[in-house]
């Protein structure tokens, strides 16, 4: 049903739960000191559209299917969720009740040549990264950027430097114009000098990804792992 694994919430809210069962906890908010919320997405929330992990799961009358968020709203306005979400940002959905599909496929795949600009942070959600591009060796240009200076500023995630499609100057973690990506373990590569051009080779949803710690599997998963790497020069 939901062949690339994205879907579009259909309804104005959809409990999200922590297991596959009507009986299962839901998933609760936190903000601040504020008392925690029960999570809902769907149109009323801007959380309409999200890539399936997990399912389907048959239960209480309802087919279950684990999801995580690929937008985000802000001010009225619909963006894609750069960051995956971690474990307990992921919830269980019901697909509908029998008369009403609640979960519709859709595609958010972008179609053609693929350049670094397609795939920024700012671009393309970490759904996009993780389903439409399993099994494919992407090769990208883009500008290496210097590393942030050691001064116990928070980085990435993914430990990494970034990517990004124009020059940018220093490296800056608020940027989402960039991309992160991770060296494949096994390729023991050097990184080129930043401050220039250079054309990488990798994939992502890469084998390696399960060697990250349990809490940023899916975040190493929607990371490019570089197996090579060529200087172009400045």
């Amino acid at each position: 049903m939901f062949e690339r694994g994205f879907a579009r919430i259909t309804v104005a809210e959809l409990n999200v739960r922590t297991a596959p069962s009507i009986n299962a906890a839901q998933l609760m908010q936190y903000q601040g000191d504020a008392p925690p919320t029960p999570v809902r997405w769907g149109k009323r929330s801007g959380f309409d559209r999200v890539f399936i992990l997990a399912g389907p799961v048959d239960a209480d009358g309802y087919r279950w299917w684990q999801v995580g968020p690929t937008v985000y709203e802000s001010n009225g306005v619909s963006y894609p969720a750069p960051l995956a979400p971690v474990p307990e940002e992921i919830g269980w959905v019901a697909g509908g009740d029998g008369d009403r599909a609640w979960l519709v496929p859709t595609d958010e795949c972008p179609v053609g040549p693929i350049e670094l600009a397609d795939i920024t942070l700012q671009k393309a959600s970490w759904g996009v990264r993780v389903g439409c591009f399993q099994g494919q060796v992407l090769t990208l240009r883009g500008w290496l950027t210097t590393l942030p200076p050691d001064d116990g500023s928070a980085g990435p995630p993914v430990a990494g430097p970034a990517i990004f499609p124009v020059v940018m100057g220093w490296y800056d973690d608020g940027n989402v114009n960039r991309l992160d990506f991770r060296l494949d373990p096994a390729m023991g590569m050097k990184l080129p000098s930043p401050e220039q051009w250079v054309e990488v080779t990798g994939s992502f949803d890469h084998p390696t990804a399960s060697q990250c710690e349990a809490y940023e599997v899916l975040a190493c998963r929607a990371t490019l792992t570089v197996t090579a790497i060529r200087s172009l020069g400045p």
